[in-house]
């Protein structure tokens, strides 16, 4: 069972504090979601945790194997890339190359790591393949952002990093994509994500960490935190986005 413990992560980019003594733990099957204010440091954390912005302090541990230990001086980034597949982000604004076709940019990343026989099946579940023959450049948001999922999916990761992974779905592909994500845990992948959408976290994960000013403010159960929060700040934000 993979196991990703993540412990003590500070991150600073001048005077300004992205995320602050951050511990969590995310094991195989489980989905741990961010939650919390605009600005709380979610998406920030997330970069961290996927090595493209390096915290300042912390420790971040794969199955027993330090990726990240600010204290000692191994090369974190060397680490980071050798588990690139194994930690799969999916940035917010989703970036894919402008030069590939959509074909390429889901598959190609996946050849290149020796991840083996496409699963054309994603790509036909998110009505991605009448579009393989174009660009990017030709997609709406709400395909490309289905495309940078297709992608990840493609590496067969370990952990899905998902930031706002439906902020540009309708209805019936919100509904295709949780399908997806059960299916991957299920299969035993984990995820962490970030969604504003509280209704998603209460159907999906199993733990919630809610963030505002760059601080891990609670973490625990989801049913505990969303429908009987111990803590005033998170009371108030629950009630600002009206969870039943």
């Amino acid at each position: 069972m993979a196991i990703l413990c993540i412990e003590g992560l500070n991150k600073r980019t001048g005077d300004v504090q992205r995320y602050e003594d951050v511990s969590l733990e995310c094991s195989s099957g489980q989905v741990v979601a961010l939650i919390g204010p605009s600005g709380g440091g979610k998406s920030s954390l997330l970069r961290g945790i996927a090595g493209i912005e390096l915290p300042d302090s912390g420790r971040l541990v794969l199955d027993g194997k330090v990726l990240f230990d600010a204290r000692a001086a191994s090369d974190a980034s060397a680490a980071f890339e050798r588990v690139y597949a194994d930690i799969t982000l999916v940035l917010q604004d989703f970036p894919l190359n402008p030069h590939l076709s959509v074909y390429d940019n889901i598959y190609l990343p996946g050849r290149r790591m020796g991840r083996g026989p496409c699963l054309e099946l994603v790509s036909e579940v998110l009505d991605l393949k009448p579009l393989f023959g174009r660009h990017p450049a030709r997609l709406s948001v709400g395909q490309r952002q289905r495309v940078a999922l297709a992608r990840a999916f493609e590496l067969r990761p370990s952990f899905l990093l998902l930031d706002e992974p439906t902020s540009a779905q309708d209805i019936s592909s919100t509904y295709t994509i949780v399908e997806l994500l059960r299916r991957f845990i299920g299969g035993g992948g984990a995820v962490i994500l970030a969604s504003h959408l509280l209704g998603l976290v209460d159907l999906l994960a199993n733990d919630v960490l809610f963030m505002s000013k760059s601080r891990c403010v609670e973490i625990g159960p989801t049913k505990l935190l969303l429908h009987a929060p111990p803590n005033s700040e998170l009371q108030e934000f629950l009630t600002f986005w009206k969870v039943p």
